[in-house]
Formats: structure tokens, sequence, C-alpha cells
């Protein structure tokens, strides 16, 4: 978690967490900022949960298509991911 937490600090992770459930359907999600598809490879294989086998991890390139009003006046906004 001290790696997240420094990445948020840092600006590339844009919100991380995971669904409430405490069964096998559990899973965990991760949106971070990465100049291409190699650069964000590297960051979610480096990620020590990853490289430790706790956790495991699947890119999914993704582009904002809406975004609420209120994370919109938090600075997040489309152009900036």
């Amino acid at each position: 978690m001290a790696d997240l937490t420094r990445l948020t600090e840092e600006g590339v992770v844009v919100l991380a967490g995971r669904t409430l459930h405490t069964d096998a359907s559990s899973f965990g999600i991760v949106i971070f900022r990465a100049a291409n598809d190699d650069a964000a490879q590297q960051l979610m294989q480096g990620d020590p949960a990853v490289q430790k086998s706790v956790m495991r991890a699947e890119l999914f390139p993704y582009r904002i298509a809406l975004m609420g009003a209120k994370e919109k006046s938090t600075g997040m906004h489309p152009g900036a991911l």
C-alpha cells in the first residue's frame, strides 16, 4: 500500500480501491496515468504485491467518456488522464 500511496501523492495514481465483497468475487482497481502501454506495464509489474504474487494484475487501457461535475471541480478531467 505504501507504493500506491507514494504514486498517488506523485499524481500518477488517479484512484485505487477494492470492492466491498469479502468472497472470491472481490477485486481491486487502480487507475493511473502512464505515457504509453510499455510504461503502464512496467508500473503495473513493478507493484510489490504483484511481484510477490499477492495480487495479480491485468492492464486495460481506458479513456474517460463522461465524468461527474464533482470530479471535474477537483481537477480531474478527461484531458488530464
